[in-house]
């Protein structure tokens, strides 16, 4: 640090810089904490995304004060630590930046947080440690009086009970994301006993095991007639025999989709015996939105790729995206009748994710699903990894 605090450049120079690291904002921000200089050119680039423990926000503090220039350039911000309740004068740094309209908090300092923030467009509020207070939550969502886009993650209420002589008034949303938890039908409850039900809802659950199909079903008995976007993540803890037999789960009720993505993560090598392939055809032949236009398929499975590496030594499964060689051993005439459907009559694109060489899967596809391969609907997306899997 001392030899950053004594660093001198042309200006020209720092201008140089600053333009190299435009798009390499994690180095960006590195330059910028770490000395003082770069920050005279840092106004002209954005510190989107910028993560802060509550501990830490004393540092920034002192950054914005020699260079107020910098608070115009945090524009989103992420609160972390779920085990530091945030003092009063944490949050006081939010009065620092007027820029700020994208925020991500813990759940226990929401309603904290309006205060200090009034401008907030976009809000992520997540609970992961303990359940939430339904009241709380409301009251506490209500104070944004801006707030545009609301994203609710892996809350669960200690009480689904809404029931309130004087519901709060809801802020303008246009978006609402709901990723796991159970708070969805409590928060739809009260916008719409305020008639104010947001006209783009995007729903992100995963599965895992049985509860979480049946939490799904509860899900959907809400919102389904509701969701524009749907994504799904079925990464078994076994197969899915296990994750699905003997559950309500259908897509079935999702009749105003505008877009889907289906990812499966099988602990399994893609062939035919693995029996949790069959599934793919299945869940995908109970879409039924007719407005439906893009959706996208992501496959993962243990390519057994090295023999020789520890993991394998050790029998643990590395799963990775698998090799569009290998699906051919899908079941493509289930695909094609449920894509081919009356029902997908909307959709415009398929975007199947895999890895390796894709004529060997084309040829197939051409051969075995010519009405398919007619429409020109289905589009081979190569990937190198699977982040969906983090």
């Amino acid at each position: 640090m001392t030899c950053a605090k004594s660093l001198v450049l042309p200006q020209e120079i720092l201008e140089h810089i600053l333009d190299f690291l435009h798009d390499d904002v994690q180095t960006l921000r590195a330059c910028a904490l770490a000395a003082r200089v770069f920050l005279q050119t840092s106004r002209y680039h954005r510190f989107n995304g910028l993560a802060l423990a509550y501990p830490r926000t004393s540092r920034l503090s002192n950054l914005l004060s020699v260079s107020p220039d910098l608070a115009w350039s945090i524009k989103s911000l992420r609160l972390t630590s779920a085990t530091h309740l945030a003092l009063d004068s944490d949050l006081r740094l939010l009065q620092h930046l007027p820029a700020l309209t994208d925020l991500s908090v813990i759940g226990p300092v929401l309603t904290s947080i309006a205060a200090h923030a009034p401008n907030l467009t976009t809000l992520r509020v997540r609970w992961t440690r303990s359940t939430a207070s339904c009241k709380y939550l409301i009251f506490g969502i209500a104070d944004f009086l801006s707030l545009e886009e609301l994203e609710l993650v892996d809350i669960r209420l200690s009480s689904q009970d809404v029931s309130s002589p004087e519901y709060p008034a809801a802020p303008p949303l246009r978006k609402l994301r709901f990723k796991g938890g159970d708070c969805a039908a409590a928060i739809c409850g009260w916008l719409a006993a305020v008639e104010s039900i947001p006209p783009f809802h995007s729903l992100s659950h995963d599965i895992r095991e049985r509860r979480d199909a049946e939490e799904f079903v509860q899900l959907a008995e809400t919102l389904s007639p509701l969701v524009h976007e749907l994504t799904l993540r079925f990464i078994p803890e076994g197969n899915m025999n296990d994750a699905l037999a003997d559950t309500a789960l259908t897509l079935c009720p999702f009749t105003v989709l505008r877009s889907c993505t289906l990812r499966f993560a099988f602990g399994e090598m893609c062939v035919p015996q693995n029996t949790s392939l069959p599934w793919i055809p299945t869940i995908i032949g109970q879409l039924s939105s007719s407005h439906l236009q893009t959706l996208r398929i992501s496959l993962a499975v243990d390519n057994v790729e090295d023999l020789r590496s520890l993991a394998s030594e050790c029998a643990v499964r590395v799963i990775s995206p698998a090799y569009f060689d290998d699906m051919r051993f899908l079941d493509w005439e289930g695909i094609e009748r449920a894509l081919v459907s009356e029902q997908l009559r909307g959709i415009t694109r398929v975007l199947l994710e895999g890895r390796g060489s894709r004529t060997a899967l084309e040829n197939h596809i051409k051969t075995l699903c010519p009405e398919l391969h007619s429409r020109g609907i289905l589009l081979l997306v190569p990937v190198e990894g699977a982040p969906w899997l983090d």
